[in-house]
């Protein structure tokens, strides 16, 4: 009898393109495995931000500071660890929550010391981090983030610029999409 990955490996090879675990099995690519484990580290990266927001008040402005720093430092050296070990999943996984645990880092200094500067510049930051950190790592999810703060940066910078114009225009869109949907069957 063969293996169960070797016959999930043919059936990918016989049906490229239509299902989403021929992409997953493939040499070189994500696992479920993978797959999960990035998906527990932003779940982790999820629950830092979530404890600091929710002991804002309780904890010392310092301690929450040194919490974020600690998980950041203890995520790179599980990555670093996970490296030096093969396991790339885990690597990619810790990668990304190191570069997730950053931009709390960032969002948590502006905070502390109420930085009110132009607010897309915090998300510049956290992308400039992300994007070291890829760098460092060679890590595509990491990149991706990156890629994705830098067009939400990008975004939030376009509408710091067009103000209130902007807003406005966003308001018209959203009143004619609704106004339509009204006035459709399938509503």
């Amino acid at each position: 009898m063969k293996r169960p990955s070797v016959r999930i490996n043919r059936f990918a090879e016989a049906w490229p393109g239509h299902i989403l675990v021929s992409v997953t099995i493939r040499k070189g690519g994500l696992t479920a495995v993978g797959i999960l484990a990035i998906l527990g580290a932003i779940f982790m990266a999820l629950a830092g931000l979530s404890f600091v927001a929710a002991n804002w008040g309780a904890i010392a402005k310092i301690w929450p500071f040194v919490f974020i720093l600690a998980l950041m430092w203890s995520a790179f050296g599980v990555c670093i660890y996970a490296l030096k070990r093969k396991a790339m999943a885990f690597a990619h996984a810790f990668a990304l929550l190191d570069a997730a645990l950053f931009g709390v880092g960032v969002m948590l200094v502006a905070q502390i010391f109420n930085i009110s500067a132009h607010y897309p510049n915090g998300i510049l930051i956290w992308a400039l981090g992300a994007m070291a950190v890829a760098h460092a790592l060679q890590s595509r999810p990491v990149l991706l983030m990156a890629s994705a703060l830098t067009s939400l940066w990008m975004l939030g910078a376009i509408m710091c610029v067009f103000g209130q114009s902007c807003t406005r225009w966003t308001r018209l869109l959203c009143k004619a999409r609704m106004i339509s949907k009204k006035g459709s069957p399938f509503s």
